[in-house]
């Protein structure tokens, strides 16, 4: 009776503090970051959808890391602490031996925790610069086609996403072996247990009451113990997501002034237009009628009177799918003239 008025006072107080704790946490932690991100400035550059995209994930890493799984083992501690005590006033040997598996358990942990600190790094980086790809595609789809540069990104896009899939592979492959690693250790503290109490039962030295509770604080210090063993690797992605974070935070601008992922070359000369003629796919008007001009270079062309024939394309915009020959349907001459 005693040990299960304990197991339900345990259970309750332990739910409880993490219940009040983590939504404590939680709401000061996205209050912060949200914060943070309203300040991030973006001087001289467009929307940074893939960075602030990556951003948004690291932060739900670093939630789920310190959140969940720090305020639990914080809470588990001091049971922790107990549970040990409990050991040894049961039987040395017995506490011994389970507190020399669990430390194996926690030392293999910790050998993968370099491992996997690069494994995450690298994930990252791949998936920004997927994203990059991704936005820049999507924003300017004809230009990618009119630099040559639509090969070059879909390449980009196709090696970041399969390196992004093998690191994500590998990080699931650490966490499926730390897992086998914790069930293997909780049956050895099981068997170790139940194998010392019974050697020592055979010599009179422990009761059935005294074996039966060892059993039980050998469980729980080892489930203690193998959480505190997966928190290691949540720690470590967390810092890892929140030193990203923190270096993104740190800049004024995502992109620096004048640097894109790809090159667009600049003309330099005269815009010349001689006898242009262009209109739209399925329009039987032209957009453009037999449209002749010079523009200097450095110049400045004003377009009056009524827009295009297509209501979302004013004139200025009709003018520049002319000039950059993307109207297939079009008569006459126009290029630029180096000065």
């Amino acid at each position: 009776m005693p040990i299960c008025l304990f197991e339900h006072g345990y259970r309750r107080l332990r739910s409880l503090f993490i219940e009040e704790v983590l939504l404590t946490a939680n709401i000061a932690l996205a209050t912060g970051v949200h914060r943070r991100l309203l300040d991030i400035r973006f001087e001289g550059a467009g929307v940074p959808s893939g960075q602030l995209m990556r951003l948004l994930q690291d932060y739900d890493t670093v939630r789920d890391g310190f959140g969940a799984a720090a305020v639990s083992l914080l809470a588990d501690l001091p049971f922790l602490a107990l549970f040990l005590f409990g050991l040894f006033w049961c039987d040395p040997g017995i506490a011994g031996a389970v507190l020399l598996i669990n430390g194996v358990v926690i030392g293999l942990a910790v050998l993968t925790m370099r491992h996997q600190a690069k494994v995450y790094k690298e994930m990252s980086r791949w998936a920004t610069a997927r994203a990059q790809a991704a936005h820049e595609s999507l924003l300017d789809p004809e230009m990618a086609r009119r630099v040559n540069a639509a090969n070059y990104l879909h390449r980009r896009f196709r090696q970041a996403t399969a390196v992004h899939a093998t690191t994500g592979q590998a990080i699931r492959r650490l966490a499926a072996l730390r897992g086998h690693i914790a069930a293997l250790s909780q049956s050895l503290t099981l068997l170790a247990t139940l194998g010392l109490g019974a050697w020592h039962a055979i010599d009179g030295g422990l009761s059935p009451g005294v074996i039966l509770a060892a059993t039980m604080l050998a469980t729980r210090f080892t489930g203690a113990a193998m959480q505190m063993a997966g928190v290691v690797p949540q720690a470590l992605s967390a810092l890892t997501a929140l030193a990203v974070m923190r270096d993104l935070m740190a800049r004024p601008t995502e992109r620096p002034l004048g640097q894109v992922l790809i090159h667009k070359p600049l003309c330099r000369g005269d815009l010349m237009f001689e006898a242009v003629t262009a209109r739209y796919p399925g329009m039987r008007s032209p957009a453009v009628d037999d449209v002749s001009f010079t523009v200097q270079a450095g110049g400045r062309l004003a377009v009056t009177g009524p827009s295009g024939l297509r209501q979302d394309h004013p004139g200025t915009v009709d003018l520049w799918h002319c000039a950059a020959r993307e109207r297939p349907d079009s008569a006459g001459w126009r290029g630029h003239r180096r000065p």
